[in-house]
């Protein structure tokens, strides 16, 4: 395990350099990402719903884009900043989404690009600001749709939606102005010129409350923003959209380059060409891979076994969800075999049949002709490897009869204790068993006990 997290650092920590200090920068801005980022922050900027700032350069600084947390009022001791001019927070984050409908977005209706115009109930394009304005009260304050102007009590302009404001009145005060800006309600106006603490709280969070982990809840001033940023399901703002897409794009691409290759050369062309397809990780600990026969990997499997490492390792960094779902269900599975199974092998050496080996304990040859030779040479080694061959498949065995049985397994041993009639011919029966496989012998494998090694 320690060698595979020796080839992940390896593989990763070069491709984070280079991701770093090259292609997130050089590759991310030929592909139009940093364009992007500036149209973007200069978007966010316009609309007046996000903290933007500007580097010396005039850039844009990406890490300072933010939301506006205003303290409810003077007395309020959180960590928020205070609310610009003096004013209440509520006051602050109002002002920020009045004139985001109702003169930023109106914008599109003089041909500004960056943001699409309004539809009515029926679909089509709005075409004054006054439909704007009528959106705001209707649409996000929740305020019922004027159709007699002369009922100016409380009740006719105001909603169970909307607890703190109703619709204006105009200057004369008889009739409701359906275009004007929204006021609040008597009540809550009077509580907020008495400087009633729970009020002014309670109107702060109403347009945006920072503690809450429920976007429902999030307030007006939240949703302004979810709307400019388009990720809201009513919104048909895109910019933010278009301009995310090309940042994903190139941010991708630039992890690709530099990851991906970093991971093929470490656990792709390393062991391919080093001896006994060996990583970094298994050089520096010595850990052949060799086949289950004993003997060196063939070409084919010298080359799929760590291509198959190579494509697992650089599923993470393909952009596809599938692809990252992938990797981590391989790798979970790779792992829990290799960490938990009785043989200790992992998938990929269970798929091409293979085994990591101690090289400094442990001999194997090129091939079974290579094998002869060497014992002709070493005729009493090959006695002792015979020797620990058996010893070996009398281990194997007896591991084999205590893993989990299957219920085939299960019936005939079943059926087998119904025709032994004591104890003594049940032992005397699997001494015979064990005497046989002491008889038989197989070519050798592996010999854990010779320091020398022959390919």
């Amino acid at each position: 395990m320690l060698a595979y997290f020796i080839d992940a650092v390896l593989a990763l920590g070069l491709g984070f350099l280079l991701y770093t200090f090259v292609t997130s920068t050089y590759l991310f801005k030929a592909m139009g990402g940093d364009k992007s980022e500036q149209k973007l922050m200069g978007y966010y900027a316009e609309s007046g719903l996000l903290i933007t700032e500007k580097k010396e350069d005039g850039t844009y600084d990406k890490s300072k884009v933010g939301f506006f947390q205003f303290k409810a009022d003077e007395k309020d001791g959180s960590a928020f900043t205070d609310a610009p001019d003096g004013k209440l927070a509520y006051e602050a984050y109002y002002d920020k989404v009045y004139d985001y409908y109702t003169v930023v977005l109106p914008k599109a209706l003089d041909g500004h690009s960056d943001f699409v115009i309004l539809k009515d109930k029926d679909g089509k394009d709005f075409a004054s600001i006054d439909q704007y304005k009528e959106y705001f009260n209707e649409e996000v304050f929740s305020l019922p749709k004027v159709t007699d102007t002369t009922k100016i009590d409380e009740a006719s302009r105001s909603s169970k939606s909307n607890p703190y404001f109703i619709l204006a009145l105009n200057e004369e005060g008889n009739a409701v102005d359906p275009l004007a800006r929204p006021v609040l309600k008597k009540e809550i106006q009077d509580k907020v010129v008495a400087k009633d603490a729970e009020t002014i709280k309670k109107l702060r969070d109403y347009f945006f409350d920072a503690t809450t982990s429920k976007a429902a809840d999030a307030g007006i001033y939240y949703n302004a923003v979810i709307d400019m940023m388009g990720t809201s399901e009513t919104s048909v703002q895109t910019f933010s959209d278009a301009q995310n897409a090309i940042i994903t794009e190139a941010n991708a691409m630039s992890q690709v380059v530099a990851f991906i290759p970093c991971i093929f050369v470490f656990t792709f062309l390393v062991p391919v060409f080093a001896p006994g397809g060996k990583t970094i990780g298994k050089l520096i600990f010595n850990l052949p891979v060799i086949s289950e026969e004993g003997f060196s990997m063939a070409l084919w499997k010298r080359i799929l076994r760590p291509l198959y490492m190579a494509v697992l390792g650089s599923l993470l960094f393909v952009p596809y969800t599938i692809s990252m779902i992938a990797f981590f269900v391989l790798f979970l599975v790779d792992a829990l075999m290799l960490g938990f199974s009785r043989s200790g092998l992992s998938l990929h050496d269970r798929i091409f049949k293979t085994i990591v080996v101690d090289g400094k304990t442990s001999m194997y040859f090129k091939d079974a002709a290579s094998q002869e030779d060497y014992y002709e040479e070493h005729p009493q080694e090959r006695e002792e490897e015979e020797k620990t061959e058996v010893d070996y498949e009398m281990e194997a065995a007896i591991r084999n009869q205590e893993r989990v049985l299957d219920m085939e397994t299960i019936l005939k041993n079943r059926e087998e204790a119904r025709s032994i009639t004591s104890f003594d011919e049940f032992e005397a029966k699997k001494e015979a068993e064990m005497n046989a496989l002491k008889e038989k012998h197989a070519s050798s494998v592996v010999n854990l006990s010779k320091e020398d090694e022959k390919k």
